[in-house]
């Protein structure tokens, strides 16, 4: 019963708050398909930074990673209402800014290729015993993981939000922005621009800075 409530819950929220903000999502496409950019020296070594390095290892990719189908995302677990309206805005923001593909919320795991569990450690491991090896996952808040294929592409993430290891709602609502947003291709956590997403402090970011957005598009739009 708890599953089916839950389903019906995002099915609504889902529906009425992304209805809402379609007319906006598709003139700002329209816009962005107008705009060309490049970006400096800088923002193009952070680019390299955070989408050829990944946290957890040293080797460094020789072409960063994306998706290229559309992105369907589902969440399981035990997230509170404001959690899944932060994904909402998550999955809005970057509709925004992405143009060749859509990224939405499901509600059957099967159907999706990202998915996000709330809870803790256990009951995530539970669910996902190939990953017993990764220490970091018992004293993480938040942990990514992709698989990709020969072409670049990224074909799944798994995204595992530790809910004991929050400090409370904002710090719940930055790590579901930072993790789902690495989960599309930026596998690493930036050393500078401290007001970016990707910043390895606790710095609280709840929408894209100029420069996470610079990144985004460089990476999906080029």
């Amino acid at each position: 019963m708890r599953l089916l409530v839950f389903s019906v819950l995002i099915g609504f929220i889902s529906g009425f708050y992304l209805f809402e903000k379609d007319i906006q999502r598709k003139i700002i496409k329209s816009e962005n398909q107008k705009t060309k950019f490049r970006l400096s020296e800088d923002e193009l070594r952070y680019f390299d930074e955070i989408t050829l390095k990944n946290e957890l290892n040293s080797r460094v990719k020789n072409s960063p990673r994306k998706y290229k189908k559309d992105v369907r995302i589902y969440i399981y677990g035990n997230p509170e209402e404001y959690m899944v309206r932060e994904i909402m805005d998550v999955v809005s923001d970057l509709n925004y800014i992405i143009d060749p593909i859509d990224i939405s919320l499901v509600k059957n795991r099967s159907e999706s290729n990202i998915s996000v569990f709330f809870g803790d450690y256990n009951s995530f491991i539970s669910n996902n015993l190939d990953l017993i090896r990764v220490q970091e996952l018992k004293s993480c808040e938040g942990f990514f993981t992709c698989k990709s294929n020969w072409s670049n592409e990224i074909t799944s993430s798994r995204v595992f939000i530790n809910l004991p290891n929050q400090d409370g709602i904002d710090d719940v609502r930055d790590v579901i922005r930072e993790e789902i947003t690495q989960s599309i291709g930026f596998f690493n956590d930036g050393t500078t621009h401290p007001e970016s997403c990707f910043h390895n402090d606790q710095n609280k970011i709840f929408e894209y800075s100029d420069i996470d957005i610079k990144l985004i598009k460089h990476l999906y739009n080029e």
